[in-house]
């Protein structure tokens, strides 16, 4: 019995160490056995003085027999001389000069064959191959000694196939019993697969026409087109459809030979590996080059050799948890989780395989029992910590509800109480709401899709889901009727899941996800997130969620100005045609009061949110921010304003060229204006390309008397120009002081640049409205071509007037001149250009007054609601016009802010109620509201209103109006505030 052991090679003696052969003898504890076990021990280290050769050989390292295949170029092949060469074949001489360990290459006939001397031992181990589930189950593999990519080789005339897919009822070849042809079987068994003994053969079939392609390693089918003259005659796939990395297999058991082995893997300097790569394989970066990249520098020397022994990944992705997860047009794995898994993949120089046509459960089970590793999107609980461990999050948001548009009004999760609410039965929503909310109904759908679509249907009440799910069916599917009705007070967390067992990639993983950079984030929320999602109080989230709201506005004020355009050609058109008819003057004014009436109702509907923006920025201002972010929020709030003013142009372009426009007449300093330009185009200037500088005439007044928001717009548009089109250089922006009399001065504002300028052709064309300098600009460069046309106007308008010299490729230099009004240091603010801001004794006038808020927008309501509290006013809330007359008749309000566009009752039916039904003629009823048409300030003061206040709502001007209507009840002459 222990002959076995006595047989064994000396090498495999030597590794096993004399604390085991001490345990075998302990095991054989029969005398006689005992005796001959040692007199054998005895012979073979040469300690009866009969064999000191054996003892010799004991001390020498013994040859190592490696399996390789003659015919697999570039890695192995062999020489009419019989000589083996190939890259992997030098790659384990270099082995055997590095460890002083001999090597042998035995060759065979096939890859079978040599399995099967692996097997029976006839050879220590393969030289190297693949990974895959089959082999991992009797087999060990060694560090990585390389990487191979798979692809394609096929016809020209043949459809050039992108994925694997696309090779329905193709016929497809592969090296029989490869890694390409077990990948295949398991993960697309319906293709049509022929397997090759020598896959040189498959060459000849595919000239042969026999075969559609062939799907095989890159460099290995490079090689064979070249030894057959036929490089250039096949077609090679532009996608890596497969990329491994290669090992040597030894069969289970043998950890000594598997631990010398990777010893001396990592005893090879890179830089020799490097120059064997490059000798075998010239196009193609080396993989240890690769290797030596990884861009997350804040790996251990320990986790960066965890990454060498493990390199492929296989993920487990659910393609109906868009815009996280999900598949595109082209099967490929997309989303945000895709997004930053390709960023992982890239820095850790890993390979991470999604698997596909599984349902979550499945895939649950198949991260269980360790056939999926990785989960990119999921959400942490204590059930899936049981088989599983998780990142930090890499992003959170916020579960809210969907209801139809027609439900009633929602103010908390109470309110569903009763009502059969969907939730997807995949997310942890169900048990959080069942803790919480036991009062819900719940339903489980399979997907997000399903719940918003039983909601359509209004075969539920509600659907709950995370913000960005929502968002996204709301975007890109026909939802119309669903809207996203409350924010609930719990976050999802979505992490990054990885399978017990893989332990030391989570921080791996968290170490990468750290280095991906706020610019990366930006873009791939902004790519699938179409709204705000997040509210944080760094900067770099506080920039994350609300570029995308600016964002949005400017692209509602594109569709704007395009609609605008249309309906001002289609009236100038029927005027012209329809004059000879005699009927020209009827259909001109029914086309401008279909003009009037669009603009109407789109200035509503933007005002709306953009009182939001607006409020919501005023409330951050208020909630503690640093000075950092307090800039950004100055910054946020002021390029919304400039957002209002253009709506207001926009509005008023027939006045503006009719001359009607008004210009207000106040003091102002023109440092604060150019303060405000630069905080605006900030984020346009390139970092570290442009430099942005500003000079100021010393000579001009610091009260300056005129418009400093048309001064403004007029600036800000020559400046975002200006900052667009400059690639590399400066802008600078300057104030000149040209003339100055008494309480009268010119001066000329320049904007120039070092950017792409115009021809002279460009520049004639320049303030036509609606024009640019030529269509590339608009792809280029966005915009409407609107702005310089509305600033030459109002220049015009103001008495001054604007002028362009451009050479292209050099730059632009704009200036425009104005002339204003100034003010003595030591005089007096008239009382007719005192502008919005009131001191604060005035302010003492509101404190303890109780005022009725009338609004049907809950954000509306709560805005004004902060805004007043912060005044020192009791504030009582109503949501239609109904609500406000049984609050009048309950209780006594110093004054009413109604809204006028509200369901049950409107704004102008409540206060007609007031005044005549409960006779209520001295309290002050103020119109706040987004429809700004004179009409519309009309309406108010002849329904019986006090004043009139539009939306976005200013502050001020609320506070002022407050006073003057308080404070002088039977009111003052409506003017438009």
């Amino acid at each position: 019995m222990y002959g076995q052991y006595i047989m064994m090679s000396i090498f495999e003696l030597k590794l096993l160490g004399y604390s085991k052969i001490k345990d075998l003898i302990l095991a054989f504890i029969k005398p006689t056995t005992l005796i001959l076990f040692f007199l054998s021990l005895l012979y073979i280290f040469g300690l009866t003085g009969g064999s000191t050769a054996l003892a010799e050989e004991l001390s020498k390292p013994q040859t190592l027999k490696i399996a390789y295949l003659p015919n697999n170029q570039p890695f192995s092949s062999m020489l009419p001389s019989g000589k083996p060469i190939g890259l992997y074949i030098d790659i384990w001489r270099l082995w055997s000069e590095t460890t002083g360990i001999p090597v042998t290459f035995v060759s065979a006939n096939s890859f079978t064959e040599n399995i099967a001397n692996l097997k029976s031992g006839k050879v220590d181990f393969l030289l190297g191959l693949f990974i895959n589930d089959e082999r991992a189950e009797w087999a060990d593999f060694s560090l990585p000694i390389h990487k191979v990519d798979t692809g394609l080789l096929f016809h020209g005339e043949v459809m050039k196939p992108r994925k694997l897919r696309d090779l329905a009822n193709k016929r497809i070849a592969v090296q029989e019993s490869f890694f390409q042809e077990g990948y295949l079987k398991k993960n697309y068994p319906e293709l049509d697969i022929i397997a090759f003994d020598n896959i040189a053969d498959s060459i000849d079939a595919l000239l042969n026409k026999d075969i559609d392609i062939i799907f095989h390693e890159i460099p290995a089918m490079n090689a064979l087109l070249g030894r057959k003259g036929l490089t250039g005659a096949f077609t090679l796939s532009d996608e890596i459809l497969l990329s491994n990395t290669v090992h040597a297999m030894v069969v289970k058991g043998r950890s000594g030979l598997l631990k010398k082995i990777n010893e001396g893997i990592q005893a090879i300097p890179i830089s020799k590996l490097i120059e064997l790569e490059t000798r075998w394989l010239r196009s193609k970066t080396p993989f240890f080059q690769q290797k030596q990249l990884l861009n997350v520098p804040s790996l251990s020397s320990k986790e960066v050799d965890w990454l060498r022994l493990h390199q492929s990944f296989s993920l487990g992705i659910s393609p109906l948890l868009a815009p996280f997860e999900t598949l595109s047009e082209d099967g490929d794995y997309a989303g945000i989780s895709a997004d930053y898994i390709g960023i992982l993949k890239q820095k850790l120089a890993l390979d991470m395989t999604p698997t596909l046509g599984l349902s979550w459960t499945q895939i649950i089970e198949q991260v269980k029992i360790g056939k999926i590793d990785i989960l990119p999107s999921v959400v942490k609980t204590p059930e899936r910590s049981k088989f599983m461990v998780f990142t930090k999050p890499y992003i959170t948001l916020p579960l809210v509800v969907a209801t139809h548009r027609n439900s009633e009004f929602l103010t908390d999760l109470d309110d569903l109480k009763g009502k059969v609410v969907g939730v997807e039965k995949s997310t942890p929503a169900k048990s959080l709401l069942h803790e919480n909310h036991p009062g819900l109904r719940l339903l489980e759908v399979d997907d997000a899709k399903h719940g918003m679509l039983l909601l359509q249907q209004r075969k539920i009440d509600a659907f709950i889901h995370n913000l960005g799910v929502i968002q996204y069916l709301l975007n890109t599917d026909d939802f119309e009727n669903v809207i996203v009705a409350l924010y609930t007070p719990y976050e999802l967390e979505i992490a990054i899941g990885v399978r017990k067992g893989l332990e030391p990639l989570v921080p791996i993983l968290e170490k990468a996800l750290k280095t991906i950079s706020a610019k990366q984030r930006n873009s791939i929320a902004n790519n699938w997130l179409a709204i705000q999602v997040k509210v944080g109080s760094d900067v770099s989230t506080f920039l994350l969620y609300t570029a995308p709201v600016l964002s949005i506005f400017i692209l509602i004020i594109w569709v704007f100005n395009r609609a605008n355009r249309r309906l001002q050609f289609e009236i100038k058109h029927r005027v012209q045609v329809e004059y000879s008819l005699g009927i020209a003057k009827d259909r001109a004014e029914s086309a401008n009061k279909a003009k009037d009436e669009f603009l109407a109702n789109m200035s509503h509907e933007i005002r709306t949110p953009m009182n939001a923006v607006l409020g919501m920025s005023y409330m951050l201002g208020e909630s503690g921010l640093t000075e950092a972010q307090m800039e950004l929020n100055r910054t946020l709030s002021s390029s919304a304003s400039s957002l209002l003013v253009i709506i207001n142009d926009i509005l008023d372009l027939s006045k503006i060229e009719a001359g009607k426009i008004e210009f207000e007449s106040i003091p102002f300093n023109l440092t604060e204006v150019f303060k405000n330009i630069e905080a605006q185009i900030q984020f346009l200037l390139k970092d570290g390309l442009v430099v942005l500088n500003i000079d100021i005439d010393s000579d001009i007044p610091n009260r300056l008397i005129g418009d400093p928001l048309r001064v403004g717009q007029v600036l800000l548009n020559l400046a975002n120009n200006a900052a667009k089109f400059t690639h590399q250089g400066s802008v600078a922006i300057s104030a000149k002081l040209l003339s100055k009399v008494t309480q009268r001065l010119t001066i000329e504002v320049k904007v120039s640049d070092t950017g792409i300028g115009m021809t002279l052709e460009q520049q004639t064309n320049l303030f036509k409205t609606y024009n640019q300098a030529d269509s590339s600009t608009t792809r280029n460069y966005g915009g409407t071509g609107l702005g310089l046309s509305i600033s030459k106007k109002l220049c015009e308008l103001m008495g001054g007037g604007i002028s362009v010299k451009s050479e292209q490729g050099v730059g632009s230099h704009f200036s425009f001149v104005l002339p204003l009004k100034y003010q003595l240091e030591d005089e007096k603010i008239d009382s007719s250009t005192e502008n919005n801001m009131l001191p604060e004794a005035s302010l003492l006038v509101l404190q303890g007054k109780q005022v009725l808020l009338v609004d049907d927008n809950i954000i509306n309501l709560t805005i004004a609601e902060v805004m007043l509290n912060h005044a020192g006013i009791a504030v009582v809330t109503a949501e239609d016009g109904q609500q406000a007359i049984d609050a009048v008749k309950q209780n006594s309000f110093d004054a009413i802010l109604m809204d006028i566009q509200m369901p049950v009752m409107d704004g102008y039916e409540a206060t007609k109620y007031i005044r005549t039904q409960l006779e209520l003629t001295r309290i002050p009823i103020i119109a706040v509201s987004a429809n700004v048409m004179p009409s519309d300030v009309q309406k108010s003061l002849d329904i019986g209103m006090n004043a009139h206040i539009g939306k976005p709502l200013n502050l001020d001007v609320l506070l002022k109006t407050l006073v003057e209507q308080i404070d002088f009840p039977k009111g003052r002459a409506l003017k438009r505030l």
